[in-house]
Formats: structure tokens, sequence, C-alpha cells
């Protein structure tokens, strides 16, 4: 049975008067990410620590003309957000940071929360979940692999190009045949064991299965409630099909008015935020004390992103919002993840979009491979612009859109990528279990493992072929 990887997001307010202490502290522990205890961590694939906090727009001050209310009303924070990308259960996962980051934890807390610096490590992590809450869209590239299971997956990869390298070998048969014999060789090492007995990665979409076993038990249901009012079994089945159907119809029915209405809204105001300039944000991310975010990411191969932006005012915007990441999240869900990328993406190590505090702030956070300006003209250009725009144009500072999914990152590009900026946080602490390890790469490792195994056949090797074209060596073994 596959892990999967889960999130843990939690937002603790920082008292204002121990900003610079904490900050020492959170340069002092993010120093320290690449050695021991952090490297104890068994099941954690990212963990960061970022300080939220925001400052007046000295471009928009008080004659601004923005109006006042829910998403720009008041500067957020200062406040610490925890995210976390784990495997298995959240339970198991907080026990773990309790046990193995006990003293950092001490450290972190100890400048937030009074009397922190002398509880255990069950005490901070109790307190720290408090402020915990759920994504409204998740999706992750690398998913249902442990980080034991990308460990091993890199190292049977390594061991099958050095197989295939020899040139004195002298192969006995096709390559993957030699390669399958040496694997079962009594001499084989434990991590090939390892590797050999490890979950088969999922080919069929496991949430549509649960969605019809869903339908199939409302059905049954259904059917049996009926059945005091029919003669017989087959006309409670069929009045307890014909009802259930019905019943989905009208919810249907009931579902597209409901959202044809709030985006008739939302068009209408598009249409009178077209006809005036829009102000600009009231607050933008203080990064003054920690300089430019995109410092860290010079010569890094893995990036990261924090970016907080303020809910454009008013409950139609809200609505919206919640609407789309409801939308959106169920289609990552059912087919972006196994399909490996978003929209074609495939640099996205994981992302995901949550709605968080009071004013409303729609926080966005994600791992990627390559450079921040490449990473947004993916976002903008390929086939994931629709949903961009539907999600970010509900926030201030975003490109103008037209009926929600038109216009905005894929017309103006660059307006696009200074939105980014403008509201990206700088990371304090940031830890990566395989740093030097791209997703595709991670994604590749799986599928060579997948066809060695004879577990995805011809779906796998053609995977294979569009994965790495400039890898001969898959091709030798298709």
């Amino acid at each position: 049975m596959a892990t999967r990887q889960r999130v843990f997001v939690a937002v603790t307010p920082i008292p204002e008067v121990q900003l610079d202490e904490l900050r020492a502290v959170l340069a002092s522990v993010d120093r320290r990410t690449g050695t021991a205890p952090f490297t104890n961590l068994r099941t954690t694939h990212f963990l960061r620590w970022t300080i939220l906090q925001e400052r007046q727009n000295p471009e928009a001050g008080a004659s601004s003309g923005e109006p006042r209310k829910a998403g720009d009303g008041r500067p957020f924070g200062p406040a610490l957000l925890l995210t976390s990308v784990f495997d298995g259960s959240r339970r198991k996962h907080l026990s773990e940071l309790a046990a193995v980051l006990q003293d950092e934890l001490r450290e972190i807390y100890g400048a937030v929360v009074s009397g922190a610096d002398r509880w255990s490590g069950e005490q901070i992590v109790k307190v720290v979940r408090r402020g915990s809450s759920g994504t409204n869209l998740y999706f992750n590239g690398t998913h249902l692999r442990t980080r034991d299971q990308i460990d091993l997956e890199r190292t049977g990869w390594a061991w099958i190009q050095r197989e295939l390298e020899l040139p004195l070998m002298g192969f006995v048969g096709d390559p993957l045949s030699w390669i399958r014999r040496r694997m079962n060789d009594d001499d084989a090492p434990d991590w090939m064991r390892r590797w050999k007995r490890g979950p088969a990665f999922p080919i069929r979409p496991r949430p549509v299965l649960e969605i019809l076993l869903v339908l199939a038990i409302l059905a049954g249901l259904t059917a049996f409630l009926a059945y005091r009012d029919a003669g017989s079994v087959v006309q409670s089945v069929r009045l307890g099909l014909s009802s259930l159907l019905t019943a989905v119809a009208l919810l249907f029915i009931v579902a597209g008015i409901v959202h044809a209405a709030l985006f008739r809204m939302v068009a209408e105001k598009e249409r009178q935020e077209l006809e005036s300039e829009p102000p600009p944000p009231s607050y933008l991310p203080d990064n003054t004390a920690d300089g430019d975010p995109s410092e860290r990411e010079i010569g890094s191969e893995l990036n990261e992103i924090t970016h907080l932006a303020p809910i454009k005012p008013g409950w139609i915007r809200l609505w919206t919002l919640w609407v789309v990441l409801f939308w959106l999240n169920l289609v990552a869900r059912l087919f972006a993840a196994r399909a490996m990328n978003l929209g074609g993406i495939t640099t996205i190590h994981f992302g995901y979009w949550t709605i968080i505090g009071k004013p409303r702030r729609l926080l966005f956070v994600s791992h990627y491979d390559g450079t921040f300006e490449n990473y947004l003209h993916d976002f903008a250009l390929l086939g994931t612009h629709y949903g961009v725009n539907a999600i970010w144009s509900n926030c201030v500072g975003f490109p103008q859109t037209r009926r929600v999914f038109r216009g905005g990152a894929r017309e103006r590009v660059r307006r696009f990528v200074e939105f980014g900026r403008a509201f990206q946080h700088a990371t304090q602490v940031w830890f990566r279990a395989y740093p030097n390890l791209p997703a595709v790469h991670i994604n590749r490792n799986t599928l060579v493992r997948e066809g060695v195994l004879a577990r995805l056949r011809w779906i796998g090797i053609r995977r294979w072929d569009s994965a790495e074209k400039d890898w001969m060596t898959l091709k030798r073994m298709t």
C-alpha cells in the first residue's frame, strides 16, 4: 500500500517586540539544517519556518482610495508560519518533530511564546497545532513516494547505470533481462531486496474508484429504503436507482445555477474594475530585515516560494476563490498528480494554496526546480494559466482578467512575475531532504523501477521515453 505525502500548515502570532530575537534564532537554526538532528528526520521531505509580516505600501498611502474591507483592511501578522511535507499520519509526524527537533523547537518558540524554552517538544507541538489549518488546493509532483522509497530508487537508478555502462560486461539476452537476473542473485545487497519489495506505483486514479464505491453504496442504501414501497427486489432496485439519479441530477442543476450566478457577479466586478485603474495594494511583505528573497535562489537547482496575497474586498471574491480552489483541488487529486505534472509543468515538487487569517490572505507555498522567473512563466504560458487566472484574479495586484479565466497572467506575463515578487516573503529556515534531486528525476527513477519489475508494461515504457529523451540507456532497455 502506497503512503501519501501530506502537508502540515500552522501560523503562530509573534509579539512584535520579539521579532529581532526570533530572526537571530532562525538564522542560527537555518545554518544547521544540513546536519543532525535535521538529517535524522526520516518521514519529512521539506520543513520551513517563515516570518509573515506586512508593511504599509508607500505607493498607496492614506489617499489611495482603496476600499478598507476584509481583504486589505489592515496588515497581516507578524506571525510565524511552519509548513512541512511528510509521510503518513500527522500525529506521527508531529511526534517525530517533537522528539528529534526538541532543542530547535525550544529555541524558536521560546522567542515566540513566553516560557516555551523550558517546555518539552510535545508541549510546544500542542501549542503550534492550535494555529494549524488545512489546504484548499494541494498538488504533489512526487506523490505516493516516501523518503525511504525516493532514496532507494535513486540508489537503484545509479546501480542500473553502472551495470549498463560497463563495456566488458557481455550481456546475455537483452539488458532488461540481465538486470533482473542480477537482482535475483543470492548475493544481492539488502537495499536491492527492499527496492524490489516496495509498493507499486498506482496506475489507476484511486479517487475515481472511491467515488464509484460511494455511488454504489448510495444506490444500495436508496434501494434498501425503497424496498418497503416496492413489491419485489427488482422493483426496489429500479426505484432506488431512479431516485438516486434524480437526486444527483437535481444537485447538479442547483450547483450549476449557483455557480453561474456567482461567476456572473464576478464578471460584473471585473467590468467595474476595467472602467477604473485598480489602486495599488495597501500592504506589502516586510523583507527589509531578511533581504531580497531572490538572493537565496542564486546557484540552487531546488527553490522555494512563500507568497501571501491580500484577497480583494467583498464576499463575492472570497466565495469565488473557495469554489475555484475546491474544484481545482478535485482535478489535481483525480488527474494531475498521477500524470506527474501540473498542466505540463514537471518541475514542481509540491505546491498548495490555502486561505488563512483575518484579514483574509491567500497563502501559496511551493518547492520547485529551476528559476523563479521560469517557474512563473510556466504557470502563465502552459496549461495551468486558466487555473492561475481563476485563483489569483481574486487577489489584489493580479493582472486584470476577463470572465475569470481569460487574459490575466497569459496576456501580461511580466506583470504576473512582478505580482509574484511583490507578495513573496523571505523564508528564514529551510530543510530539504534531497536538495540535488529534481522532481523529474524522482519520477524517472520510479518509472525505471516499475518497468524493471514489469508493473507498468507498455505504459511505463512510453512514459520513460517522454520523461527523459536524452537518456539513451532507457531507450536501449526498451
